[in-house]
């Protein structure tokens, strides 16, 4: 089954909104490049733009053309990139950008996930803004203890095909303990098993399973992996996959014996499928249809079969969708 191609948005009134937003004590030499970045955050934000003050902006040169931040599937230039790490808040939280010079920029998440200062961008995670705080591994064994950790990816500057560490952060004394080396993103079970891809070479990358304790195995390899999600506690695990750069995105399901199957779901690129979200009896992903808009599709946990009908709504809601399929009682 291919999932259609994505309609055409077009941005009107750009110029217009970005000359009403106020950039507070930084006067005429503001870039350009912040007052983008301010109205991106208050689009994605859902409020005014004057609502978002800037706090910081501090000359960086990138590595290369990722502006610090890659993202798994995409390749940049890699010649340095003069440009800016930009610190907005609102709402009384902290939000980290990546910029050039000129008109690029890049969404990093908010510091203050991080446990950094605010104000300042995390010390040790140089290009990595967002920190999921989630239930982990323990430094030895993950899974084993429970305790509360805040994970993040630390860039690896030798690292020829541009990985980072899988760092964890033990909240309660701050300890910091890599649990994976060389890769770009990551998925943690609720029983401490990781789910990784780590870029081999400019057009392949590997998808890594590493039990609790254990060392990591390749599962697969191919052009590129997005999306990865477990399903819930279980052995079970979603991704989805380009074998080959002139392929689709293919809808996998796995377990941690190994197997993994290739569902009957595709979607063209250059569109981007989100990662499946798990209930108790089947998940939810949604494909995008415009840029304020998606598709959303039903799969069973089990078999992977596509559960009808799908439906069209905003694709910020998706979080809220209820995935379990038994009414409460």
């Amino acid at each position: 089954m291919m999932i259609g191609v994505r309609t055409p948005f077009v941005l009107v009134g750009t110029a217009a909104f970005l000359a009403a937003v106020a950039l507070p004590g930084l006067g005429q030499q503001q870039p350009e490049v912040v007052g983008l970045s301010v109205a991106d955050l208050a689009g994605r934000l859902n409020v005014a733009p004057g609502e978002v003050t800037v706090g910081s902006v501090e000359e960086v040169t990138w590595p290369d053309g990722s502006l610090g931040h890659p993202e798994p599937g995409r390749f940049y230039t890699q010649a340095e990139v003069p440009g800016y790490r930009v610190i907005l808040e609102a709402g009384g939280t902290q939000y980290e950008y990546h910029t050039s010079r000129t008109r690029l920029f890049v969404f990093c998440g908010a510091v203050e996930a991080s446990g950094a200062t605010p104000g300042t961008a995390p010390a040790t995670t140089p290009g990595h803004g967002l920190l999921p705080v989630q239930p982990g591994p323990s430094p030895v064994s993950p899974g084993a203890s429970g305790a509360a950790y805040v994970c993040y990816l630390r860039a690896a500057p030798n690292d020829p095909n541009g990985n980072s560490a899988l760092v964890g952060r033990r909240i309660s004394d701050r300890v910091e303990t890599v649990w994976l080396d060389g890769v770009t993103t990551y998925a943690i079970s609720p029983t401490g098993s990781i789910l990784a891809v780590r870029r081999t070479s400019r057009s392949t990358h590997d998808l890594l399973l590493k039990p609790p304790g254990g060392q990591p195995q390749s599962l697969a390899n191919g052009f590129a992996f997005r999306g990865l999600s477990w399903q819930g506690a279980t052995a079970r695990f979603s991704f989805w996959s380009r074998e080959r750069i002139d392929a689709p995105w293919s809808l996998c399901l796995g377990d941690t014996s190994g197997t993994i199957r290739k569902l009957s779901v595709e979607v063209a690129v250059p569109i981007k499928p989100t990662a499946v979200q798990w209930g108790t009896d089947c998940g939810v992903f949604s494909v995008p249809i415009s840029d304020t808009s998606a598709t959303i599709y039903v799969i069973e946990a089990v078999t992977g079969n596509l559960l009808g009908p799908t439906f069209q709504g905003d694709e910020a809601s998706l979080v809220t969708v209820p995935a379990a399929t038994r009414a409460p009682q």
